[in-house]
């Protein structure tokens, strides 16, 4: 083998290794933001109540982080369930400021339980920052 080819496989390894270094990072990354920098912690249902259209929630939390609000969903298993927000902050910024929050009335039709409410955030340009906020709910 002559000494050009060895340089450009060598290149090349390290071309591949870093690439790798980089994907696994990145990946990495993702997680442990999801898991050590969630961008909103401490969420309570303070209130529900149930009607034949749905259910009305009423609660608080507290921002950590300030990062741009993208979008909330609900699920009951595998069912995507509609998502209205009544309260009054529709006519105002949809990103709230860092610190202690409090929302509602949230309207989720149909009545179809146990609920998980995650929502998403844009912390920056790598990916959305996704968090859990309430995981089983049943009013």
């Amino acid at each position: 083998m002559d000494k050009n080819t060895l340089r450009l496989g060598w290149w090349l390894l390290g071309g591949l290794l870093f690439g790798a270094a980089a994907f696994t990072g990145v990946l990495l990354g993702k997680e442990l933001e999801y898991k050590f920098l969630p961008v909103v912690t401490e969420v309570r249902i303070t209130r529900s109540e149930t009607d034949g259209s749905g259910t009305l929630i009423w609660g608080t939390f507290d921002k950590q982080r300030n990062c741009r609000f993208v979008e909330a969903s609900v699920n009951a298993g595998a069912l995507l369930l509609d998502l209205e927000f009544l309260d009054e902050r529709l006519h105002r910024a949809v990103t709230r400021p860092v610190g202690p929050q409090v929302f509602g009335p949230w309207r989720i039709s149909p009545n179809v339980f146990p609920l998980r409410i995650t929502v998403r955030h844009e912390c920056h340009p790598l990916w959305f920052s996704t968090t859990t906020l309430i995981e089983g709910f049943k009013p």
